[in-house]
């Protein structure tokens, strides 16, 4: 599964620039135009919507999510699709982590292979989608739906609207992409 292209096509439908200026919340094409990167509310720039906490930012220092986009990063596709990889590799790493810190000493099962893919994408947007929990039905614990995905990322809630129920179902869609 290609995380990255699937990632580039709901932040931005692959558009680098646009003839707007500044922030442009009602993004749904991808015309790419010479004018200004593709800028959204949140200060996310390029194909990538990158964001504070870019690994080589501007100001960035390992762990502390306070690199800026550098002015490379922003108006070159290039570059800006080069940092976004780096980000969706720092996700994958901090997923596996935390995978690790339920499995490792305890017995606990590995989430599925799908299950990790949602929580990668989610972690590239705002949260993480399946959470360990003991569940309230069967009493055991689990990987479950993140129930506090709603209130952390904007009414985000898993299995219907949250970012990686996007991305999911673009990638499934457009299988040629993600190989």
């Amino acid at each position: 599964m290609n995380f990255l292209a699937a990632a580039a096509y709901q932040e931005s439908r692959f558009a680098e620039f646009t003839d707007i200026q500044g922030c442009n919340p009602t993004l749904t094409t991808s015309t790419i135009t010479d004018g200004y990167p593709v800028q959204a509310c949140d200060n996310g720039y390029g194909i990538m919507q990158l964001t504070q906490g870019i690994p080589g930012g501007l100001n960035y220092h390992l762990n502390r999510y306070t690199g800026t986009p550098t002015q490379d990063m922003i108006w070159n596709w290039v570059a800006n699709i080069n940092a976004g990889e780096n980000v969706m590799l720092e996700k994958l790493d901090a997923e596996m982590t935390y995978e690790k810190r339920f499995t490792q000493d305890t017995g606990f099962y590995y989430p599925t292979p799908e299950q990790t893919e949602m929580n990668v994408w989610q972690r590239y947007n705002c949260g993480i989608y399946w959470v360990w929990g003991k569940s309230t039905v069967t009493n055991q614990y689990q990987w479950m739906l993140n129930a506090n995905l709603t209130t952390k990322c904007s009414g985000q809630k898993p299995g219907t609207n949250a970012y990686a129920d996007k991305v999911k179902n673009w990638a499934d869609k457009n299988p040629q992409w993600c190989q």
